[in-house]
């Protein structure tokens, strides 16, 4: 697989993750112009549209973006996946760049480290405590972002390590085509990827990351595969996330 073609199934892994939070908010999603939307505000941390199409016309999407933000009111959020558009003009400024990036299958790391225990989870009240394991302070009283629903998704597995007992480490992993999503990491980078690499050994582990958490995803074998920025309307920081998978 080139490294073009790792960087779609990236895109479009992270894309499905996002529909599939946002249907589990019971948002309808519109697909047009080589771009994913929600019709409706998105959960906290989640953007409200993501391009997904390398080859599509970034001023045509650029221009139906600028449609978008004129009928959606309050604060928005794009995902401007391969780093295209320029949404200034539309009253956007640029929030965050980061990379995309892949690590093979089997390379390096693998073999969980003994003093991790990994589990699935599996109910509302584990998925509870995961979120707040993952959001630390801000999620006491704020709306919750990951539903039950999304438990029933066999295309995500919620992945939470405990040591001792105590939930220390987490993250998500989205199985799509020949690779799987890692995003939403909490707890040392390295054990995320070791549970990854030994319930997927024959995938590509893919994500985006920037600043430190990059550092940390290159020492464990992940190379970039492209750029991409998160575009923001005033108010909007809040409504996205860079933990995002």
């Amino acid at each position: 697989m080139t490294n073009d073609d790792l960087l779609s199934e990236a895109v479009l892994d992270n894309a499905a993750w996002c529909v599939g939070v946002w249907r589990s908010h019971g948002l309808a999603v519109e697909r047009r112009l080589g771009l994913v939307a929600c019709v409706g505000e998105p959960p906290r941390f989640y953007p409200n549209a993501v391009a997904i199409d390398a080859d599509a016309d970034p001023d045509a999407q650029a221009a139906w973006l600028t449609e978008l933000a004129a009928r959606t009111p309050g604060s928005m959020s794009i995902k401007d996946s391969f780093a295209a558009l320029d949404l200034a003009p539309a009253g956007f400024t640029r929030l965050f760049d980061a990379d995309w990036i892949g690590r093979p299958a089997m390379s390096g790391r693998g073999g969980v480290a003994a003093p991790w225990e990994w589990r699935l989870i599996e109910s509302e009240a584990e998925l509870t405590d995961w979120e707040v394991a993952w959001a630390g302070p801000a999620a006491a009283g704020a709306p919750r972002v990951f539903r039950p629903e999304l438990l029933a998704d066999r295309g995500v597995g919620f992945l939470a390590g405990y040591r001792r007992g105590e939930l220390l480490a987490g993250c998500i992993l989205t199985p799509t085509g020949g690779v799987v999503g890692i995003g939403n990491v909490f707890g040392p980078y390295e054990a995320a990827v070791d549970i990854a690499a030994t319930m997927f050994p024959d995938r590509t582990i893919v994500g985006y990351e920037q600043g430190e958490d990059l550092r940390r995803a290159m020492d464990c074998g992940f190379h970039r595969l492209g750029r991409l920025t998160v575009w923001s309307r005033a108010g909007s920081p809040s409504n996205i996330s860079d933990n995002l998978s």
